[in-house]
């Protein structure tokens, strides 16, 4: 009888710490069964011991180090990769990605030149603002008014806690409802999670937004491209842009001046362009 108790207390102890390895995991704190571990001996462990438990699972951790997480298809259409919901990914790593992103790596220039064209206490749209660092905080501490707007619901809460100051909007940039126009527009690594038929909505969307002589500055690839990728904390995302000569079209057809269009860094492109006064 004594052994049997212990049994199940020593089958109910290891259920619970699965259950806890998966929680912590779902959190962005470990890497367990969904996601390779990179980093550390903590996440290599578990899995290990995972695997010791349920054989099956560790040949479905060795496909998942041996895929090939890169699909790049430069006619292929929307259908072929995965769902375009970013949010609910980026949801999955909000706190690792929050932590990597706390800092600028090419925006501060850009952001700078978006500063010199702005009135004191402009108002701002931070398109896929995420944690709202590092771009939200920097306008915030330059004496803006900032709005952002994510569609990842634990971004937008770790928002509250980093950049309180920061007005949140959560909804997808295709279709959520924004009645306000500003005086500039920022969007950084967000346009290009959106399939490419979608851009020349955003485009239209962005000048909807804008006050007349407003600052749009949106940043894309530098050809016309469509791929999947799990270099992001090993989450797969979607990555699309089109042709650059379309997106100066599309700010043509929406009444936008060009001002700057520049590679800050390889096969990417950062555009600032003047919404007429009409």
């Amino acid at each position: 009888m004594i052994k049997a108790l212990i049994i199940i207390a020593i089958i109910l102890g290891f259920y619970l710490l699965h259950r806890l390895c998966l929680w912590l995991e779902a959190n962005g704190w470990i890497y367990y069964i969904n996601k390779k571990a990179e980093n550390g001996t903590l996440g290599s462990t578990l899995q290990e011991l995972n695997a010791l438990l349920n054989p099956s699972v560790r040949h479905t951790i060795e496909m998942k180090q041996n895929q090939v997480v890169v699909r790049r298809n430069e006619a292929g259409s929307p259908e072929e990769l995965m769902s375009t919901d970013e949010g609910k990914k980026y949801d999955l790593i909000a706190s690792g990605f929050a932590e990597m992103r706390d800092s600028f790596s090419t925006e501060q220039k850009y952001i700078d030149l978006l500063i010199d064209h702005l009135k004191p206490n402009a108002n701002i749209l931070d398109v896929g603002c995420g944690s709202g660092f590092p771009i939200a905080s920097y306008l915030i501490e330059h004496g803006f008014q900032v709005t952002g707007v994510d569609s990842s619901k634990k971004l937008l809460k770790i928002a509250e806690d980093k950049c309180p100051l920061m007005q949140p909007i959560f909804g997808d940039i295709r279709s959520v409802g924004i009645n306000q126009k500003f005086d500039a527009i920022v969007e950084w690594w967000c346009l290009f999670h959106l399939p490419k038929e979608d851009h020349a909505k955003m485009i239209a969307r962005f000048a909807s937004w804008l006050k007349k002589g407003g600052i749009l500055e949106f940043t894309t690839g530098d050809s016309e491209y469509q791929e999947s990728s799990s270099t992001m904390l090993n989450q797969e995302l979607n990555f699309y842009s089109l042709n650059p000569d379309i997106y100066e079209k599309y700010l043509k057809d929406n009444g936008f001046k060009l001002l700057l269009r520049e590679s800050d860094q390889e096969q990417h492109l950062v555009w600032l362009a003047k919404r007429d006064l009409k």
